[in-house]
């Protein structure tokens, strides 16, 4: 990370992993068996700068993000609210994705109710534009993708997969 001056934050939990370099804690274990990964990848040890808690304000340049524990994708997920004027932009990570579409994996630290609560809680936000980890982005009307999982979670339904 010198190279780039960055620095590595992280939630605590995933911050462990991290400074561990604990493979199977962080599941790379399982996503190297699907091909996931490529088999010579090596999860190895990394410094974290600091830890984040739910509710943080991060200063970037002039703008500030909210940080938000969004567990359920992974139990030490983190997601990120752009709070500006006039509106709330949401790096959701992979907690929720474009078109009301979620990402549950066969993992020891996946949990459909934490999901639900965590796309419940984004919802809630109301964001404007909605930028996943990957896959496409809503610039406006982010929150219509995150009312469309709702609907399926109030239903009893779990919300769509997202799919490569």
């Amino acid at each position: 990370m010198e190279t780039l001056n960055a620095q590595v934050l992280a939630s605590p939990e995933v911050a462990s992993y991290l400074r561990d370099g604990d493979e199977r804690a962080a599941s790379f274990d399982r996503m190297k068996r699907p091909g996931g990964y490529p088999d010579d990848y090596s999860f190895r040890a990394c410094p974290v700068d600091a830890e984040l808690s739910d509710g943080q304000r991060l200063s970037v340049g002039t703008l500030e993000l909210e940080v938000l524990s969004t567990p359920g994708h992974s139990s030490g997920h983190i997601s990120y609210a752009l709070h500006r004027s006039g509106g709330v932009d949401l790096f959701s990570g992979d907690a929720a994705f474009a078109n009301g579409r979620i990402l549950l994996q066969d993992i020891w630290d996946c949990s459909i109710v934490d999901s639900t609560r965590s796309v419940r809680r984004l919802a809630d936000l109301k964001p404007d534009g909605l930028y996943p980890g990957h896959g496409t982005v809503a610039i406006t009307l982010g929150w219509h993708h995150l009312y469309s999982a709702m609907e399926e979670i109030s239903a009893g339904l779990p919300p769509r997969q997202l799919t490569f």
